[in-house]
């Protein structure tokens, strides 16, 4: 998909050289998302070459218009990046599709009335796409990683240190089922959510772990994570159930719930 700076959802697809021009333009050097500085093992010369190329390629593409008082972005662009530079509250999601040992990421960026999506279809390139509301980019991503709809489940909920989690998940994916079930029951989890959650990690899910975070009150940050996992039955959202993120509560959840969480969690 080309940019596409009018109607619904304006979208602009930016080379990783002419990132660093906007944020050299924004007096920026990093967002999330951009993967270290490629400029940083060029001298202060090459550099310059660098950005006064890729400002020529912004000039070429129309995203960069010359005026008496110098250049100007597009005013989409100075919307969407600066959205990422000077971000209120972030969505920051890593996914990794079954059986796929490589992540893809989403991150999502609420500035002021902006909602910002910032994508990487490849490694040089990076897509920013505007959104008139946080649920729309909230469906966005879970669409982009194919969180779709699964059977109604079961209201489980288990509580479990995230350690004893992270055993029984590695004992399911070597095929050690018995070994996973008896890992969680022997802690007070209950069957048949037991047999259930292991049962998922042994199929190959797909997996999304997201770190969100707001500003609070007095310029301090505010911060959580959630973890989902999901086969073609279930969807479990794990969330931390302490200060030092030490346990967890998982659930059946669906994609709805999820997504009604991740809209209001900056409310």
């Amino acid at each position: 998909m080309a940019s596409t700076l009018n109607g619904a959802n304006p979208s602009v697809l930016l080379s990783t050289e002419e990132l660093l021009a906007v944020l050299d333009m924004l007096q920026a050097n990093f967002i999330p998302g951009l993967d270290g500085d490629i400029a940083q093992a060029l001298s202060s010369q090459e550099r310059q070459l660098m950005l006064t190329t890729a400002r020529h390629s912004l000039l070429a593409r129309e995203l960069l218009r010359e005026n008496e008082n110098g250049a100007a972005l597009h005013r989409r662009i100075m919307a969407a990046v600066g959205a990422c530079v000077y971000s209120q509250g972030a969505i920051l999601a890593f996914h990794w599709p079954p059986k796929s040992g490589q992540p893809s990421r989403f991150f999502g960026h609420f500035q002021g009335n902006e909602v910002v999506a910032h994508t990487r279809p490849k490694e040089i390139l990076h897509r920013f796409v505007i959104f008139d509301e946080r649920a729309a980019l909230v469906d966005a991503l879970l669409e982009a990683f194919e969180h779709e709809p699964t059977p109604p489940a079961p209201p489980w909920k288990l509580a479990v240190a995230r350690d004893l989690l992270a055993t029984a998940r590695s004992d399911a994916e070597a095929g050690r089922l018995d070994q996973a079930m008896r890992v969680l029951s022997a802690h007070g989890q209950s069957d048949p959510a037991v047999r259930v959650l292991v049962q998922t990690f042994a199929a190959s899910p797909r997996v999304t772990i997201l770190q969100l975070l707001k500003q609070g009150n007095e310029k301090s940050a505010l911060s959580q994570t959630m973890t989902l996992v999901q086969d073609k039955r279930y969807l479990w959202m794990m969330l931390p159930d302490d200060e030092a993120r030490q346990q967890l509560v998982v659930q059946t959840s669906s994609v709805a719930e999820v997504a009604n969480y991740l809209t209001h969690w900056f409310d």
